[in-house]
């Protein structure tokens, strides 16, 4: 199920999963979130969001990891993927519980 409204991806949270609508910007722009592997149709999870003024958003893209600064992911209009709630519980760190399981095995 999705949000069918349009926000920037710059506005999302970690750990939610969108699905990219539209890309804003010039023709350059779009060309160059293409060469990234991001295109209309892809689905992105956010790792990090981007905080404060000049914060890049960090996402999932498949198995890549892609860096966006704030400025191209106010451009790129996604619509929010909702998952099933086991799913979309998360820590107070923003990582799910998966994560967080992953994590403590490669930790100390």
């Amino acid at each position: 199920m999705s949000d069918h409204r349009l926000r920037p991806l710059s506005r999302l949270h970690a750990g939610q999963t969108a699905r990219v609508a539209c890309l804003g910007g010039g023709r350059e722009f779009q060309a160059r979130l293409v060469s990234m592997g991001l295109f209309v149709g892809s689905q992105v999870t956010v790792i990090r969001a981007g905080g404060g003024a000049r914060g890049a958003t960090l996402v999932a893209l498949g198995p890549m990891r892609l860096g966006i600064g704030r400025g191209m992911a106010e451009k790129i209009m996604v619509t929010v993927e909702y998952r099933a709630r086991r799913e979309k519980e998360s820590t107070a760190d923003g990582l799910t519980a998966e994560a967080q399981s992953h994590r403590g095995k490669h930790e100390g």
